[in-house]
């Protein structure tokens, strides 16, 4: 199946999704070089972006789910309103990075606050290359921690 006819239907299941949802937004998908780009936009946004996310967490986690069950496990969905995730991507990386300096300047280990797989993947890449400190997600179940250690310390 080629990528065209792939993206075709898979821009058809959201659009139904959407409706199905009664959310008031307009879907446009894409593909990108992190995968399935998917943008919401229109007069729902708010309820969207409304504590912190947490419907459009809901939203990302279902349709990655269902996309990839039916176009295959190695699509990788990313779903974003009103470039909410671009905001939230410099606030990690910023909190990542400090407590990377806390933590070199103490020697001591830090654990950040449960994260879903995507914001847990900014931290991991946005300290990968920070000599100094080690990063590991440990907990049960969606919401994991990242504790980030002093590169010396064992964990």
């Amino acid at each position: 199946m080629s990528e065209q006819v792939r993206l075709e239907e898979i821009r058809e299941f959201v659009a139904r999704f959407v409706e199905a949802a009664r959310i008031d937004v307009v879907p446009v998908v894409r593909l990108g070089a992190e995968g399935v780009l998917i943008d919401l936009n229109g007069a729902d946004e708010d309820l969207l972006l409304e504590r912190k996310g947490e419907l459009l967490e809901s939203v990302q986690f279902i349709l990655a789910k269902v996309v990839q069950k039916q176009f295959g496990p190695e699509l990788r969905v990313l779903v974003d309103c009103a470039n909410y995730r671009l905001g939230r991507e410099k606030e990690i990386t910023e909190t990542a990075r400090r407590t990377a300096e806390r933590v070199k300047r103490i020697g001591e280990s830090c654990e950040l606050s449960p994260m879903n797989p995507y914001e847990r993947r900014i931290v991991h890449l946005a300290l990968s290359e920070d000599p100094g400190v080690q990063t590991e997600s440990s907990g049960d179940g969606f919401m994991k921690r990242v504790r980030i250690y002093p590169a010396t310390a064992s964990k």
